[in-house]
């Protein structure tokens, strides 16, 4: 099934029944329950949470469905999708992230193992993220559930925006001292 228009995820899980007959059914329903509680969990992250199937995939003749988080609040937007075997994003972020990396993480795979993103043009990132340097990169996450790595990847959206005022108050404390002015009822270091 491709998806024509973007639909909310619980629209997407009702309309999209399991065969009681299939033999991944269980891992399919726990897929779905899965996407329902990271969807709560981002919401009490962002207030603002969008949750919407962007897309399908197939796996054990089973549709599954490609996901998109948006969380304007935070500045984050995260596609996803799991396949039984693991679970495959794409990150995009306002700011470039801080150190975000995780051991059950795998980066620089083949786009065509992210099932179902380019039906929705949802971009996969070959590179490894360098450090404060990337707010757009793709991995697939091996042994490990989502929500282990999601508080991680808040965090690290806020870390480089921590680390993006840093370096602008870094400049500013540099811009003064260059020009002589008085530091010491201002010096930014301090505050």
């Amino acid at each position: 099934m491709v998806v024509a228009a973007v639909i909310r995820l619980e629209a997407w899980i009702e309309e999209n029944k399991i065969d009681p007959a299939m033999l991944w059914k269980n891992s399919a329903s726990y897929q779905a329950a899965y996407l329902l509680l990271m969807q709560e969990w981002m919401r009490l992250q962002d207030k603002d949470t969008t949750t919407s199937v962007v897309s399908t995939h197939r796996s054990k003749s089973i549709d599954l469905p490609v996901v998109e988080f948006a969380m304007p609040g935070i500045g984050l937007h995260l596609t996803c999708r799991d396949n039984f075997y693991n679970w495959g994003f794409t990150i995009k972020a306002d700011v470039p992230l801080g150190w975000f990396k995780h051991d059950g993480f795998k980066f620089g795979e083949h786009p065509v193992y992210y099932e179902g993103f380019a039906r929705a043009g949802v971009p996969v990132y070959t590179h490894t993220p360098e450090y404060h340097k990337h707010a757009e990169f793709s991995f697939k996450l091996v042994g490990v559930e989502p929500l282990e790595v999601l508080p991680r990847l808040i965090r690290a959206v806020r870390d480089g925006e921590s680390h993006l005022r840093n370096l602008v108050r870094e400049r500013d404390v540099a811009d003064r001292n260059a020009c002589g002015c008085d530091n010491r009822r201002t010096n930014l270091r301090t505050q």
